[in-house]
């Protein structure tokens, strides 16, 4: 009877547990983006993808279902999210499968009572400010499985996350990660408790924060999904390095258009599509891994080749210019694409009409005119360094010092940065222009400007610029190479 008991054990537990939180030689992995309690979305996405039936039952066997976090706040069908999932976890493990459900942010504020995002829809539904905080609470029936869950998990090559991965985490194990992390979430959980509750939740407390609970943490961090390439690809691809595995999928962040997207050859993959329509305008979509394929399940059940898709907006625009300022812009946009950059809209010359001109391609975007004048907020998602300091790099490399509030824009919806008005640029002369602040230098756009030479250059701008004009290039590439390195 007991080698009959504890055989069961095993095949419950899962003969592919390395511990907890890592798993190998899974056939079918199936993650999903945040819920935000919008139950019937998420419902038909798990319908869609084959893993519950008409009747919310498990379906999917042996597969592994990952939700990186999120389930609540906002959408009034919060609670209801929290019951199917737990339900769900038990189903799923006699089939033989997993649901694996990571802590997102929003898990965790209402763990340690941050209840500014919980809608009144879903207030009610737990009974209140009181029923939240007896439901909430350590020995609660959602706050003792919250706190039992991860912050992140690995399934074969892949980890799971819920917003990103950065400094705080770097040279952790994902053991390590989720037992610092537990162990800090629990302070966290004990201070809030103790102090005087109200509608939107404990007031502040003056504490330490960890550095796994901060804006860099697993929990916060948009860098990995939003930080320019040059800033970020080797911070992330340093770390998936060090966990041994090939690729992280995260939410947290809308992506622009709701759907799912890649970066850094398909080593991030940004799973937030904006489930909850009412606030995010988006739909639900699921990722399947099978091996090394990946794809994208719609709620038709449809699966289609992971990939990013191209933006709708690809129309080109004329400006009708004189033959030098065209002839500089291009120049501009070829040099951009050389850097990797990628600030400068697409542009060519163009003739309209006998007009001449450049054709130029930015989409929607706004200029920081407007966005002084309506107040838009743009924060600084990367770890270290900012775009800004791309951009200063850029300008200085072209010699641009008419830099201003009319051609500087940004990008709708993402706020990347778009820049123009390069018709003075690419002067003879080796001086840098100079700023309130020292600029930092990006080592992976370092690494670029050294592999910049005259022949290239040349071949690249030869029919656009002078000689003298190229190698004035190169001898602004050579300060620029004097300022100092942002931290790797």
């Amino acid at each position: 009877m007991m080698r009959r008991t504890l055989f069961t054990l095993l095949l419950l537990l899962g003969c592919c547990s390395v511990n907890a939180h890592e798993w190998d030689g899974v056939e079918r992995v199936v993650a999903i983006g945040d819920i935000h309690g919008a139950h019937e979305a998420v419902t038909g996405i798990l319908q869609a993808a084959g893993l519950v039936d008409e009747a919310l039952r498990w379906s999917g066997g042996t597969t592994h279902l990952v939700s990186v976090g999120d389930l609540i706040d906002r959408g009034e069908g919060s609670r209801a999210v929290l019951d199917l999932f737990m339900r769900l976890q038990g189903e799923a493990q006699a089939a033989g499968g997993r649901v694996h459900v990571l802590l997102g942010n929003h898990e965790v504020m209402n763990l340690t009572r941050d209840l500014r995002d919980v809608s009144p829809a879903e207030m009610a539904s737990y009974g209140g400010l009181e029923g939240h905080a007896e439901l909430f609470a350590q020995d609660g029936l959602y706050g003792e499985w919250l706190l039992g869950l991860p912050v992140m998990i690995r399934i074969d090559d892949t980890v799971f996350v819920h917003a990103g991965l950065a400094g705080p985490a770097a040279g952790m194990s994902v053991a390590g990660i989720n037992r610092d992390f537990s162990a800090a979430l629990l302070t966290s959980v004990e201070t809030a408790i103790n102090e005087p509750l109200t509608e939107e939740g404990a007031e502040p407390v003056p504490v330490e924060v960890h550095a796994l609970l901060d804006a860099n943490g697993p929990l916060w961090y948009r860098g990995n999904a939003t930080c320019h390439a040059l800033l970020e690809r080797n911070r992330i691809t340093g770390i998936l390095d060090r966990l041994g595995v090939t690729r992280v999928v995260q939410g947290h962040t809308p992506t622009s258009d709701r759907t799912v997207h890649t970066r850094f050859d398909g080593r991030v993959v940004a799973i937030d599509t904006g489930m909850l329509a009412s606030v995010y305008r988006g739909i639900p979509y699921a990722v399947e891994i099978l091996g090394d394929d990946l794809k994208v399940i719609d709620r038709n059940g449809v699966a289609v080749p992971l990939g990013k898709v191209e933006p709708e907006d690809n129309a080109w625009e004329f400006i009708e210019a004189g033959s030098r300022l065209a002839r500089r812009e291009v120049a501009a946009y070829r040099l951009d694409r050389l850097l990797g950059l990628g600030i400068v809209p697409p542009t060519r010359l163009a003739e309209v009409d006998g007009d001449s001109g450049i054709e130029y391609r930015a989409g929607r975007s706004f200029s920081e005119r407007v966005r002084l004048e309506r107040g838009i907020s743009r924060s600084n998602p990367c770890e270290v360094g900012s775009d800004f300091d791309l951009l200063a790099a850029f300008d200085s490399l072209t010699g641009m010092r008419s830099r201003n509030v009319d051609n500087l824009a940004y990008a709708i919806p993402t706020l990347e940065l778009r820049v123009a008005g390069f018709g003075e640029a690419f002067p003879t002369s080796s001086a840098l222009g100079e700023y309130t602040y020292q600029p930092q230098l990006a080592t992976a756009l370092a690494e670029r400007l050294i592999m910049l030479d005259e022949a290239k250059l040349t071949s690249e701008l030869g029919e656009l610029l002078s000689g003298r004009q190229i190698r004035a290039i190169l001898k602004r590439r050579d300060k620029l190479l004097e300022w100092p390195r942002l931290p790797e």
